[in-house]
């Protein structure tokens, strides 16, 4: 029997719940390995550094800028992936289906797990264990991440290296729904292409039309940018979703 498609807020907290519980089993671990990346490159840097005899070692904080770029590039892309990739499959899709939910309630969920309360956590918890770090060693680890994005706010060098999570996450959210195999390596292709190729579409029209830029000069017309991209992702995922009658 299927659920009543309209929207029901009790029978959404028991599901989102439930639906929080799974992907908690799925990836809770790999969410909480990726965010011990700052304490895994001090630990490496300072075995590899005391094995060569170097004895004047230490993490410049634009090392620590780039390693937070791709983890959480990488983490953000793959998540969703892990948490939502079995809609695709025969016996587990239909198995979904199954779920006492409608569709809409089952979308929220998605959004809410995949695109803010993981990608929140994992944020939280890698930018503790870089503070942490930064605490313990003061000479060896320069400064705390999220500080240095605070102070950089006005300055928009740092933050410019950074995607929004919420933008990756919608990436990855749509090619676990778009792909049946190789999910991951397909997903991460097609989404860096699309994003060449979206970036090149902007700077032509802006030269031809001699409009304002918007990458990468604004650091606000570069989140506008994303979110632009966001809504898009977050769009294709909804009716895909619902052709397959998730």
């Amino acid at each position: 029997m299927r659920p009543n498609e309209n929207f029901n807020s009790g029978r959404f907290m028991q599901y989102l719940a439930q639906d929080l519980k799974r992907c908690v089993r799925k990836a809770g671990l790999t969410t909480f390995a990726c965010s011990l990346a700052p304490a895994i490159i001090l630990a490496f840097t300072a075995w590899s550094s005391s094995m060569g005899g170097n004895t004047e070692w230490k993490i410049w904080l634009n090392l620590s800028d780039i390693a937070a770029a791709v983890v959480s590039t990488l983490f953000f892309l793959r998540l969703p992936i892990t948490c939502y990739g079995h809609l695709t499959d025969k016996r587990k899709g239909a198995a979904h289906l199954m779920l006492p939910a409608s569709h809409t309630e089952k979308y929220v969920s998605m959004i809410l797990v995949g695109i803010v309360i993981f990608p929140l956590a994992f944020a939280l918890m890698y930018l503790s264990v870089d503070a942490f770090c930064s605490v313990l060693f003061p000479t060896r680890y320069e400064g705390a991440l999220a500080i240095a994005m605070a102070q950089d706010i006005g300055d928009n060098k740092l933050l410019t290296m950074f995607f929004t999570p919420w933008m990756v996450s919608s990436a990855g959210l749509a090619g676990a729904v778009l792909f049946k195999k190789n999910k991951g390596a397909k997903t991460f292709f097609t989404a860096a292409l699309s994003f060449i190729a979206l970036l090149i579409i902007l700077i032509t029209i802006e030269k031809r039309c001699s409009i304002p830029s918007i990458f990468p000069y604004s650091i606000h017309g570069w989140y506008i940018f994303q979110a632009i991209c966001t809504v898009l992702l977050m769009t294709y995922t909804y009716f895909k979703t619902k052709k397959i009658e998730l």
